[in-house]
């Protein structure tokens, strides 16, 4: 019995270690996408826009229920399918009494943080034309474009309220200018 090793043996001694670190470095990539995945998902923002009706506020609400900030890139107001390109056209538009309402601007680029919620139309308090207003929801659709930390984008609807995962890349040509 000597120290001599057999041709299998030898070739084993080599390739084995290949093989171990092959595995190692498969598994190490495997381990950095699954966590590169749920890093994503740790702040993925989710804004929903609605309309509400409480004793502090009726209007439409901007929220962001997600786990993360979402940045703003484009927003869209339509009334009966045709685009207002501000807050004024929409109230005129709309069948409501004068009176003081109050609005919030998104442009481009805001952060809407994690939890933060923005009134973006509507009127404080205890309006008088509540119903009126709640009757003409239906009608306004506001749809926002944002996108998360890691640049994935999402566009939701005030008319569906659902979230569809897509680029922002290109506005609508009427998208909102806000207060002008």
């Amino acid at each position: 019995m000597g120290d001599a090793m057999t041709d299998w043996e030898r070739r084993l001694s080599i390739w084995l270690p290949v093989v171990v670190s092959s595995c190692a470095i498969a598994l190490t990539l495997y381990g950095g996408c699954q966590d590169r995945h749920f890093r994503r998902l740790t702040v993925r923002p989710e804004l929903d826009v609605a309309f509400q009706s409480e004793a502090a506020w009726n209007g439409w609400v901007l929220r962001n229920s997600g786990l993360g900030p979402a940045r703003l890139r484009w927003f869209h107001v339509a009334l009966d399918g045709r685009s207002k390109k501000d807050w004024t056209e929409v109230k005129t538009a709309l069948p409501l009494p004068r009176g003081e309402f109050t609005f919030a601007d998104p442009y481009p680029d805001t952060i809407v943080r994690q939890g933060e919620r923005v009134n973006l139309f509507g009127f404080p308090g205890d309006y008088p034309s509540r119903a009126q207003l709640r009757q003409a929801a239906p009608r306004l659709e506001m749809t926002i474009c944002y996108c998360s930390l890691y640049e994935e984008c999402f566009r939701a609807s005030s008319a569906s309220g659902f979230i569809v995962k897509e680029s922002c890349r290109n506005p609508p040509k009427d998208a909102f200018l806000g207060a002008v």
